[in-house]
Order: structure tokens, then sequence, then C-alpha cells
């Protein structure tokens, strides 16, 4: 809304939620969401999705590709090259996008995901660490209200006197692996995860606090 009003463009990465959280680009109002394939939506290293509104319906691509001018696809008529570029979106795409081995992969874990529901993706992420978030919070750690935290991704702040060098350490030998973002340790649960990982990572976090 603030956007509208100051005539911006809502501009989103999705990165770190597009695949494990439901994000609709007309009920938010985004101008334009750009995230990688991989992390949440499963796919290759290399390849990326970007949707564009209105906004940006005849902008000026930052990668000139021949394959993103009008009438590309008409092998026979290249030598009749066309300066303008293809429709809407289309003309953003990057160069070289025929790619035989990373387009197959990346549909197949889009179909992946589809199957699952994107829904059913962040639910399960909530439930399985819900009850462990009470038992963290008892002990010190500081975690989100669940109305403002992705159950996929959230940090722990660490109490005052854990180290979090120590902890990375003890969490290494338990072949538990985090990022530390400052005196947060980021915990990011997918639908391979169970219980079980759950609490080997409760464990840790509770030996270290006391």
């Amino acid at each position: 809304k603030r956007c509208k009003e100051v005539g911006a463009v809502f501009v989103i990465d999705g990165t770190q939620s597009v695949g494990a959280m439901p994000i609709d680009v007309q009920d938010f109002g985004i101008d334009a969401l750009i995230c990688g394939g991989y992390k949440w939506l499963m796919g290759a290293y290399s390849l990326g999705y970007a949707y564009f509104g209105e906004a940006f319906a005849n902008g000026k691509p930052l990668e000139e590709a021949w394959t993103n001018r009008t009438d590309a696809e008409n092998f026979a008529a290249l030598v009749d090259y066309k300066d303008t570029y293809k429709p809407l979106s289309i003309r953003y795409d990057m160069g070289e996008k025929s790619n035989f081995i990373n387009v197959p992969i990346n549909i197949s874990a889009l179909k992946q995901l589809l199957d699952i529901g994107i829904d059913n993706i962040q639910n399960y992420c909530y439930n399985l660490t819900a009850e462990a978030v009470q038992t963290w919070t008892s002990q010190g750690y500081w975690v989100e209200e669940a109305a403002y935290r992705g159950g996929h991704l959230f940090g722990i702040q660490l109490p005052k006197g854990v180290s979090g060098v120590d902890l990375l350490e003890k969490l290494k030998k338990a072949h538990i692996y985090v990022s530390m973002r400052g005196d947060f340790v980021r915990i990011s649960p997918n639908i391979y995860n169970d219980k079980a990982d759950i609490d080997a990572l409760t464990a840790v976090l509770m030996s270290a606090a006391n």
C-alpha cells in the first residue's frame, strides 16, 4: 500500500520462502518476485525464477540475449534480425535458457512441490518445531512469536553466557549443521526432517544452556 502511495514498485526476493511458504503475488500486490531455483524450490544451481507484473511489461533486460528478441524462435528468419524484445516477462529470460540438464531437474522439483502442497510443507515445518520452541524458550533461548515467524526458517537467539562458537562445535559433533547469524542460530527444517532430528538439536541446546 505504501509503495502505491509514493509511486514505488514492490519487489521481493523470495529465495528464502518460495517453495515452503505460500506467497500470492496478486494478493500481496507484488510487482516483481525473484528467487533462486535452489533452496526451497529444490532445483539445481544456476537457474532462478522471476515474476514481473505490469510495471515491468515494457522494461529493458539486463542481458541482451538474442533468444529474447521478437520471432527468435523462427530460425529460418534469423537473418532478418529484430531489435524489439519479446512481450512481457519473457524478455527478461537469461541467455542460454535452453539448459538441457538443469531445466528438466527444476521442472521435476516443481512438480514434486506442487504434488506435496506448499501449505502442507509450511504446516509440517511449523508443527515439527512447535513443541521444541517451548522447551528452548524455557531455558532462556528467544524465538519470535508464532504469528511473526515462518515454520521453515527462523532464528534462535542464544541466552547470555552461551558461546556461539562452542555451540557450533557441539552441534557439529552431534552431526547437526546450522548457520550462525550474529548471536542467532538459524534453523531451517524441511519435510525430510523428523522429530528425531529436532530432539537431537534440543538435546545440544539444553546441554549448552546448563
